[in-house]
């Protein structure tokens, strides 16, 4: 087995594997493909850092990661942003524990190669549980660990609050549409903006949305629904597509959507959709506790719990994180995972 960089000239062949293996591995994430790496790089977060591994010519494993350099130091992720969306992409075989090895290791021994390294972090997959490939590697890592939602989307049933709220917004005339435009989108994008204001949420750069409601759509890898009423755009959903698993990526609604419930209305919406094309599983991203209301909102939908952890290799003391800080830290690398604040 080899590994090696991987850059946008092997974006076909990366394709087309992780097509074949999203057949059966509901890991794999829209994530994972090319246009999303191309957003990240069009609001410059980083430096794409992916690593192939191979059987002979054979691609047989991805690790997708953003490396960033900053005056303090350099810091990898696996990837940018947050929830179970990364770490080593390969088939769940006899194989694997190597294909894990190989990759890790190739971003690890870089890491260490440099003398500025801070951290690197990985991300452990969706609906992934062998833990042990990134303990082998990484024994004395940080591990923080994460709890995710997700729904079985051919066999869910919702709850009967889910039921009547989507009913509620049918009944006031709430209406559904696909259709974007520029001034749509800026809409969206300010509905958004003050619903992150108002609950506290990291705030998505307006550069990135624009990218994923433009080009992503036209790759087919991202799909946006809109609730009007009235006339007026009042809510919004942005969901990602795997092969066969879909991410809940963005949802947002006005004061006056909320009441009308035309969140509701789109998620029900963009599930049947879903089910008609034939996707198997709904990610619905983490979420803080059990105890928050985003949590018991998406157990209304029936939802499953599952876990992920968050890997974090030290190359620099704790003394030197401590003195760059959690708001140095959360400056030089927006949105990367670089250390857990509660720990320094």
């Amino acid at each position: 087995m080899k590994v090696e960089l991987l850059n946008d000239s092997h974006d076909p062949e990366c394709i087309a594997f992780l097509d074949q293996l999203g057949e059966s591995n509901p890991s794999i994430l829209g994530y994972h493909y090319p246009i999303y790496r191309d957003m990240f790089c069009h609001i410059g977060v980083g430096t794409p850092f992916y690593w192939g591994a191979r059987v002979e010519s054979q691609l047989v494993g991805l690790l997708p990661g953003f490396l960033r350099k900053a005056d303090c130091g350099l810091s990898y992720c696996s990837l940018p942003f947050f929830g179970p969306n990364a770490g080593v992409i390969c088939a769940s075989d006899e194989g694997s524990g190597k294909i894990h090895s190989a990759l890790l290791a190739a971003v690890l021994d870089y890491m260490g190669s440099q003398p500025d390294a801070l951290t690197a972090s990985f991300y452990t997959p969706f609906l992934f549980d062998r833990y042990e490939f990134y303990a082998e590697l990484m024994p004395k890592a940080i591990i923080v660990q994460k709890r995710t939602q997700y729904l079985r989307l051919q066999n869910s049933t919702s709850g009967s609050k889910i039921r009547y709220d989507v009913s509620k917004a049918e009944r006031q005339g709430v209406t559904v549409s696909t259709e974007l435009s520029v001034e749509r989108i800026e809409t969206l994008y300010e509905i958004y903006g003050q619903n992150c204001l108002d609950y506290g949420i990291p705030l998505k750069p307006k550069a990135a949305i624009e990218f994923l409601l433009t080009r992503g759509i036209q790759s087919g890898r991202v799909r946006c629904y809109l609730s009007f009423h009235e006339a007026a755009l009042v809510a919004g959903l942005v969901i990602i597509l795997g092969p066969r698993t879909v991410s809940y990526y963005l949802p947002c609604a006005s004061v006056r959507g909320r009441s009308l419930q035309a969140g509701t209305l789109l998620i029900d919406w963009a599930m049947n959709e879903a089910r008609r094309r034939g996707f198997q599983l709904w990610n619905w991203e983490s979420s803080p506790s059990r105890d928050s209301g985003v949590y018991r909102f998406k157990s209304k939908w029936g939802s499953l719990e599952g876990e992920y952890r968050i890997y974090v290799r030290s190359f620099a003391s704790i003394e030197k994180l401590r003195e760059i800080g959690a708001a140095g830290l959360s400056a030089h690398f927006p949105f990367f995972f670089v250390y857990p604040f509660d720990q320094m």
